[in-house]
């Protein structure tokens, strides 16, 4: 079996709708995928419907941004339903912050002589969770640079003229988060991170699993299972797939999370579907 946990669509910063990620996941023999779209939940109902009659099974996920220490630490919440008063309030501070950034990355642009639209980038990422490669795409189409890989090299990424920080929670608020939901929480990508207290701290603080197999930690696996080990971790993995991008592709299904701590998460998880407020309007998973 099949299982990728981590994976992206335009409703953040993957290329393609939910519908068609489902659509690559299974030609690409996956057979179970988790739509983690960063700070938001508004692509599973798509994908969902997608999935049904397709021989996938399609998890409720998100990638929660938070910070820490000068860093950005990214969380995953997996087997999340939406609807969740807790963790829709959570998600809708953290899309209204992405929003703000984006005004404050043409500023800081600006002052270096490039110039792009906010309002314009704003409103082509309507519904969507947006994030500098919506930027970089403004750049292109303005002909600033030549590839979004151009956008981040030179104006986009860390260190770079129009970086910004994101002004995010801790990531023990995206874990507390993550379980109000009865979702599992799961620290990704490790590799990326340089505190070295980091996963104890989180450890004590209710994570449940840790990303041992993604593509920045090939060939890396056996120190992160080993980490994993010691801070009683459940070990997941996920594509962290984007759609055909510039800067990299990786299909779903390439890195896979094994089967037994897939169920040892399903067996943690308790997903609260709806908050009373929510179906009470309609709405729900």
């Amino acid at each position: 079996m099949r299982i990728d946990l981590h994976c992206h669509s335009n409703h953040s910063d993957g290329a393609h709708p939910p519908a068609a990620v489902v659509r690559t996941a299974v030609a690409e023999g996956v057979d179970v995928l988790a739509l983690s779209d960063h700070d938001s939940l508004t692509g599973i109902a798509e994908a969902r419907r997608e999935a049904q009659g397709l021989g996938i099974r399609l998890l409720g996920g998100v990638e929660l941004t938070t910070h820490r220490a000068g860093e950005d630490i990214h969380v995953l919440g997996l087997f999340l339903e939406p609807g969740n008063d807790g963790l829709e309030g959570y998600l809708e501070a953290r899309r209204s912050e992405r929003r703000d950034r984006v005004h404050r990355i043409a500023e800081r642009l600006a002052k270096v002589g490039v110039r792009f639209d906010p309002d314009e980038v704003l409103r082509n990422a309507a519904g969507e969770s947006i994030g500098r490669p919506h930027i970089a795409r403004a750049l292109v189409e303005a002909k600033v640079v030549g590839s979004i890989d151009e956008a981040f090299d030179r104006y986009l990424a860390n260190d770079k003229p129009g970086y910004v920080p994101n002004r995010a929670p801790d990531p023990s608020d995206g874990i507390r988060a993550i379980l109000g939901a009865g979702g599992v929480p799961v620290l990704a990508h490790p590799v990326l991170y340089k505190g070295k207290d980091l996963i104890p701290s989180l450890a004590e603080a209710g994570l449940v699993g840790l990303e041992v197999y993604h593509p920045d930690q090939a060939g890396r696996e056996a120190e992160f299972r080993r980490k994993a080990r010691e801070h009683r971790l459940i070990q997941s993995g996920g594509s962290d797939y984007h759609g055909h991008s510039e800067r990299r592709y990786f299909a779903p299904g390439r890195f896979t999370c094994p089967v037994e701590s897939f169920n040892e998460m399903e067996a943690r998880a308790r997903p609260i579907a709806a908050s009373p407020s929510a179906r009470a309007a309609g709405g729900g998973a």
